[in-house]
């Protein structure tokens, strides 16, 4: 027995309930359902969303109309659940009812018939058809497990070209017998769809020409190709990456069908873009209780040649740091997908282990695969005094050296898959460095890497965002570090490193100055909770350390929570954080080194 009335009534009752449910709450008092003969949490929550709720004293006509209309509104999320046979006995009210569940009707097979094109070497026997709709042959029936199956099947076939496949509702067949249902699709494929002409329509107030050449050089597909909605969206992630653009959409035209008879239709591929604001300000700021504070200001421009080359001039003052930075991203370098990143940089830092003033400047050339992958290869001159701080007694580690000169070939890997640069919530980073650096004295490589992963739980115990993040990262140097300076070696602890701890005071201490380290590893994880699109909280852990081939370390660990803000228009989020030293070191009077507590306040996440 076909059974469409059945199929997925609960999604019709969410779409028009809602509706309802608003009328009501403006002219009535809302009354609680008392519900008996069911305990699935989740079946009380969908019929407590969909009654329609009235007043104290309703008339004996709206009486009837609501106990008739709430009784079939419960058969039908009951039948959405697989409970096809239950019984619903009304008690008297419009808000009382009694269930009876009787048997739970089970999955036993799904089949699909097509109309359309043919392609009898792509229809999916009955085990694939299991494997593609994510249904299970013995599991229960559920009403939405076979709405998601229906998008599924859609995108299944428009991955192979079919743009305007319709997948329609499918029939329920039950065997009461068995208490089993067979669910039976019917696909309408239409034709296998070409690409007639790309259509590029940009909407900008001053130049809409300047950003056609870096569409159309971005373009994976051309005029007579199958439609590949794979291809489409890595069109978008190509696009994005430039931040040129406020909205990017892509539409299909109507489709048109060959008149000699051939087997496809031809469609043309709109883009409609929006151009974003071409130049940006940047503003910021950091706080600690580790005695660190700085401000962040910058002013960028893009597109400044048409093929979405940036510039950008940065500048980062701070209590212990000053830096200014000058930045050129060259894109499609000889070739597609190749960037050439350019930067002029000088530095102070004033740090409680050094102080060093740097002026460096440097070239990597970026090659980028599927919009994920980049790896490259560049090099960089520095020029550098450092004074050693780092005190054992009454002897310095390292002497007052002159200015330096240092030549590298830094060479890099990244990787990155998540789903957002700003804020991400699923994916993960991996990016490894490594540097051989030369200079008069000293010749040594150095080597850091990290992961980061991110995992999103919607369906969770609480019903709210719920997002896991974890990190890793590794750095050491190879060769002879007797006579290397300070600003070269690894520090650790802080706002982005190991809260709990001082800035740059995990690992060895001299006279309660860091020493810093040849070797780092540090480990961090995070579950980070929204309670609506704004607000949110974190709970924290990170452990590490800093290590010599001379003087080891043990790990070091700090604990911790914070609130997190996200303010509107995609901007990063405002983080504030308490975190907890779980060993607290004493120097050689017996005197406390680090804090009970340290308090972070900053912008974007920790990582």
């Amino acid at each position: 027995m076909k059974l469409l009335f059945f199929i997925l009534t609960s999604f019709y009752v969410c779409l028009s309930s809602s509706l309802a449910k608003k009328s009501s709450e403006n002219t009535t008092t809302a009354r609680k359902i008392t519900i008996s003969g069911v305990s699935n949490k989740n079946i009380l929550k969908a019929i407590d969303e969909q009654m329609i709720m009235h007043s104290e004293n309703p008339t004996e006509l709206e009486r009837n109309f609501l106990i008739k209309r709430n009784t079939d509104t419960i058969r039908k999320i009951l039948c959405a659940f697989g409970y096809f046979e239950a019984e619903v006995f009304p008690q008297g009210t419009f808000d009382k009812f009694n269930i009876k569940l009787n048997e739970h009707y089970t999955v036993n097979s799904v089949e699909c018939s097509y109309i359309g094109y043919n392609i009898s070497e792509k229809i999916l026997n009955e085990e694939q058809f299991f494997t593609l709709t994510g249904l299970k042959k013995g599991n229960y029936f559920l009403g939405s497990e076979v709405s998601s199956s229906t998008n599924k099947i859609r995108d299944f076939y428009r991955n192979l070209g079919f743009a305007f496949v319709q997948v329609k509702t499918p029939n329920i067949e039950l065997n009461k017998k068995s208490k089993t249902v067979n669910i039976k699709y019917n696909v309408d494929l239409g034709d296998l769809t070409k690409i007639k002409d790309i259509i590029i329509n940009i909407k900008s107030k001053k130049s809409p020409e300047l950003l056609k050449p870096l569409v159309k050089n971005k373009l994976t597909f051309k005029s007579g190709d199958r439609y590949n909605p794979k291809e489409i969206d890595r069109l978008k992630d190509a696009l994005i990456k430039y931040e040129l653009f406020s909205s990017l959409d892509v539409e299909l035209s109507e489709p048109i069908t060959d008149k000699n008879g051939s087997d496809y239709a031809m469609s043309d591929i709109v883009l409609n873009i929006e151009e974003a604001p071409l130049r940006s300000v940047k503003l910021g700021a950091n706080f600690s209780t580790t005695n660190v504070f700085n401000i962040l200001a910058g002013w960028k421009h893009y597109n400044i040649d048409g093929k979405g080359s940036t510039f950008e001039v940065l500048g980062n003052i701070g209590r212990d740091e000053q830096t200014f930075k000058v930045e050129h991203n060259y894109y499609d370098l000889f070739t597609k997908n190749q960037k050439l990143s350019s930067q002029a940089k000088f530095t102070h830092e004033d740090e409680i282990s050094y102080n060093v003033i740097k002026y460096c400047i440097n070239g990597t050339l970026w090659h980028n695969l599927r919009n994920q992958f980049e790896f490259g290869i560049g090099c960089f001159g520095e020029y550098s005094k450092t004074v050693d701080k780092v005190v054992a007694g009454e002897k310095l580690i390292n002497t007052n050296i002159p200015y330096i000169t240092t030549f590298g070939i830094p060479l890099g890997v990244k990787f990155d898959n998540t789903d957002n640069d700003i804020d991400p919530r699923r994916g993960f980073k991996i990016n490894a460095d490594f540097i051989p650096m030369f200079s008069k004295d000293v010749t040594y490589s150095k080597f850091v890497s990290s992961i980061k992963c991110y995992s999103s739980f919607d369906n969770n115990y609480f019903k709210k965002s719920l997002v896991f993040a974890f990190y890793a990262k590794y750095g050491t140097i190879c060769g002879s570090t007797t006579k290397l300076t300070r600003d070269k070696m690894f520090f650790a602890g802080g706002s982005n490193s190991i809260r709990g701890y001082g800035e740059k005071k995990l690992g060895i201490l001299l006279n309660r100055t860091p020493y810093g380290g040849s070797s780092l590893i540090e480990l961090g994880a995070e579950c980070r909770f929204k309670y609506n699109d704004a607000v949110g909280s974190v709970a924290f852990v990170e452990t590490g350390k800093l290590y010599t081939s001379e003087k080891q370390q043990n790990w070091m660990t700090g604990v911790g929570f914070g609130i997190r803000y996200t303010p509107p228009l995609n901007l990063p989020v405002i983080r504030v954080d308490i975190a907890f030293p779980t060993h607290r070191r004493k120097d050689n009077e017996g005197k406390y080194i680090d804090s009970l507590f340290n308090v972070y306040i900053g912008i974007g996440q920790a990582f």
